[in-house]
């Protein structure tokens, strides 16, 4: 998987690509720290909403109704890793620049990956500071896949 840049006016959007297959799309608005994805078939708004706590910052990602569907908790020796949970999906991240960045999502107590999605050096440094919005695309991503295997899974016994 990678990340593209489609477009930067009015607001930054992004694809996920797997090779030549479009799997998401991320829109941005920064001043609002509003996340529009769509993916499968699901058109979505979340809102991300910083809390302070007496042991660091929580980013909670909420729907347009503001009823919370999960946060992302950074680690508190890089920032480059962390634990995230969507609507009970416990997962584990970590960007990652060896040898090429990417974001790598992982299940919780497992050495392998579960996602992986690459990042060019160029849109990383122009967009940095959006890796909270991929991290919570790409898990809402790995939630409604996750969700439907689990119901072929069901349907199969």
């Amino acid at each position: 998987m990678y990340l593209k840049l489609i477009t930067d006016n009015p607001y930054p959007h992004f694809d996920v690509y797997d090779e030549d297959t479009l799997l998401v799309q991320i829109k941005v608005d920064k001043e609002m720290q509003a996340l529009r994805i769509t993916c499968k078939e699901n058109r979505r708004v979340f809102f991300i909403v910083e809390e302070k706590l007496r042991r660091g910052n929580v980013l909670n990602l909420v729907n347009e109704y503001s009823q919370p569907l999960g946060f992302l908790n950074k680690g508190k020796v890089q920032g480059n890793s962390g634990e995230i949970e969507i609507e009970g999906l416990n997962l584990n991240y970590r960007l990652s620049s060896n040898p090429v960045t990417e974001i790598a999502l992982f299940e919780n107590d497992k050495r392998n990956s579960i996602l992986n999605c690459r990042l060019n050096d160029a849109l990383l440094l122009a967009y940095g500071d959006y890796i909270n919005y991929f991290i919570f695309a790409l898990s809402w991503f790995t939630f409604l896949s996750k969700d439907k295997k689990e119901l072929m899974h069901f349907a199969e016994a």
